[in-house]
């Protein structure tokens, strides 16, 4: 991720963040104008790199900000970008379990393969879990890479990281073929996911990150079932287009646009 081109890329990206065009400035309009109170969400960014790239665009949009990350040498780059914001340097997958903290917007700015040791995690498939939902407050937005589609080099016969990506997307989201799995579907499995864990799924937004990238950010807003909804709350909820599977679906195309 960070490799001998990254002086060029904290360009562009900074180029970008001056005129507002980076994606996830795109995406904190859109949850704007869904009428999410940004200034006054404490948020957790579960995996901080060295917070040069996209959490710049949304940090000083937060009353507070955590933010994790494993490796020594980016957690301290990653407190110098982020001054005041609180920087742990654990890791995410043990912190996720331990942590009394609560969060009204968490960021997973995942890698879209395997990775870690012995590529022993995928996506964000071992961060989807319980462990990670009970650190939401009531009311929450989860950000969240996924891929459609993870392009040629994860679908190639006889490879065998590729191969394992591809079965563990195929049981994460419950699908036959994970080669391409739809944005709607993908919805429909972290809206079963959700609802498992005593979380209802009100509204969903997905941008693409780039122009040629596979990678879209995608929006959850969350509440935990029971909680009361706000007076004239912007957010329709997709439960009004009917309890059925047929009635979910048309709902997510049209968030989608689709």
């Amino acid at each position: 991720m960070y490799g001998s081109k990254k002086r060029l890329h904290v360009l562009m990206w900074s180029l970008r963040r001056r005129l507002g065009l980076s994606p996830m400035q795109a995406l904190m309009r859109r949850l704007r104008r869904r009428g999410i109170r940004l200034e006054s969400m404490n948020g957790l960014e579960v995996y901080g790199g060295d917070g040069s790239r996209h959490t710049l665009d949304y940090f000083h949009c937060l009353k507070s900000l955590e933010a994790w990350e494993l490796d020594p040498e980016f957690a301290r780059q990653l407190q110098r970008n982020l001054p005041g914001a609180r920087v742990l340097q654990v890791d995410s997958y043990a912190e996720i379990a331990r942590t009394e903290r609560t969060f009204d917007l968490a960021v997973l700015d995942n890698s879209v393969s395997l990775f870690g040791p012995e590529f022993c995690y995928c996506e964000h498939m071992e961060m989807f879990t319980p462990a990670l939902l009970r650190v939401l407050n009531a009311s929450a937005v989860l950000i969240l890479n996924v891929v459609p589609d993870p392009g040629p080099k994860a679908k190639g016969s006889g490879n065998e990281p590729a191969e394992i990506h591809l079965r563990k997307r195929a049981e994460f989201y419950g699908v036959d073929e994970p080669g391409i799995i739809p944005v709607e579907r993908m919805v429909e499995s972290y809206r079963q996911k959700l609802q498992r864990a005593g979380f209802e799924l009100e509204w969903f937004e997905a941008l693409r990150r780039t122009q040629r990238s596979q990678v879209y950010y995608l929006a959850l807003k969350v509440r935990r079932a029971g909680a009361d909804a706000p007076e004239g709350a912007s957010a329709r909820s997709l439960a009004k287009e009917g309890s059925g599977s047929r009635g979910m679906l048309a709902a997510l195309r049209r968030e989608a646009g689709l």
